[in-house]
């Protein structure tokens, strides 16, 4: 892993700890170095790269990945996660931490 990599390890752990019991948010982590992944819609122009897929309003919906682009804060990434989550039932209203890069 890179340095930005395991920087922002516990962050994103502690936003995936705080949505543990939401059944709708699913918090995932992949290594691209080691993976083969679809590059149309996925683009890693550096790492970490991070994105949010939202639910799609059905199965025959096209796939639309929103690439997270903004500070890599536990809080900053619960508020982009609030923002585009399709269903919100669950999601905490703020981040218990905030930790800066």
């Amino acid at each position: 892993h890179c340095g930005h990599c395991k920087t922002l390890e516990p962050r994103y752990a502690e936003v995936a700890k705080q949505l543990e019991g939401v059944e709708t948010i699913m918090i995932a982590k992949m290594d691209g170095t080691a993976n083969d992944w679809d590059h149309g819609l996925f683009q890693a122009g550096g790492y970490p790269a991070i994105y949010f897929v939202p639910a799609r309003p059905d199965k025959k919906a096209k796939i639309q990945p929103i690439a997270y682009d903004e500070d890599r804060t536990s809080e900053a990434l619960m508020a982009f996660i609030r923002t585009h989550a399709t269903h919100k039932a669950g999601i905490p209203e703020a981040a218990e931490h905030t930790d800066e890069l």
